[in-house]
């Protein structure tokens, strides 16, 4: 293997301590894969003479670390890179949804709203008129200036609307799990133009994501660091704890 680049799949499940219990699910495209090992070195400085430097050095590691730059946000995903939980909602009809309102404030609803469905709002048994009273976004109501039914103060009003479908993340809830991930790759700089390879990283700790970019120009990443852990299940001289790396010849 004269030189490498990397292109693959990474597959990646909850770390169990029995390896033949792990399972692995396909995180999608994935722009980056990386481990990076810290060292620690410490010397034993010559103070028998003039001279100086050093008699003796050792070099250990300190810390292992994986990286990783997911572009698909599959809720499996979001929920490692979050510290969440995903759930799925169904659409669906909304009746008499009740939500506190003020005049030329936005308020948001429990679900988001099907516009191809006209809503209705109503204060008690007074139907209030959409672009006179309030305006309708998927997201919720706004009560517009100047209506005659809401005044600028808090006011209950009940909708009803036709949900949307979807993904609910509910994020930072729970801690980090420890997981194993599998790359299936191949390397595209081998000789017979693509040799396969698979590495195995046992026991991997995430941290969650620094940030998360909800309006851009460029197509958001799930950028996930972790460190690298020893796996206890690995116990035979000569194999390590950490990952393994098979390349095809």
């Amino acid at each position: 293997m004269a030189g490498f680049i990397g292109k693959g799949r990474i597959l990646m499940g909850n770390f169990d301590a029995d390896p033949s219990k792990r399972k692995f699910y396909p995180v999608g495209n994935a722009e980056e894969l990386k481990i990076s090992v810290s060292t620690e070195e410490k010397t034993l400085k010559n103070y028998l003479d003039c001279s100086g430097g050093d008699l003796e050095t050792m070099t250990r590691v300190d810390k292992v670390t994986v990286s990783m730059s997911l572009t698909d946000f599959t809720p499996m995903n979001l929920e490692a890179a979050t510290y969440g939980i995903t759930s799925t909602t169904a659409a669906g009809t909304v009746t008499d949804e009740v939500v506190s309102c003020f005049q030329g404030y936005f308020t948001p609803t429990e679900h988001m709203i099907n516009l191809t469905v006209a809503p209705v709002v109503k204060k008690g048994a007074i139907t209030l008129v959409d672009g006179t009273d309030y305006r309708v976004t998927h997201g919720g109501i706004e009560i517009l200036k100047g209506s005659e039914d809401v005044p600028a103060a808090w006011t209950d009003l009940t909708i009803s609307y036709t949900k949307i479908g979807g993904t609910v993340l509910e994020a930072l809830i729970s801690s980090g799990k420890e997981i194993s991930l599998v790359f299936e790759g191949f390397n595209t700089a081998a000789a017979n133009g693509c040799a396969k390879g698979v590495a195995k990283l046992y026991r991997l700790k995430l941290s969650p994501l620094k940030d998360l970019s909800f309006i851009g120009d460029d197509f958001t990443k799930l950028q996930l660091e972790g460190n690298l852990l020893p796996d206890a299940a690995v116990t035979t001289a000569g194999l390590s704890k950490f990952f393994n790396w098979t390349m095809e010849a």
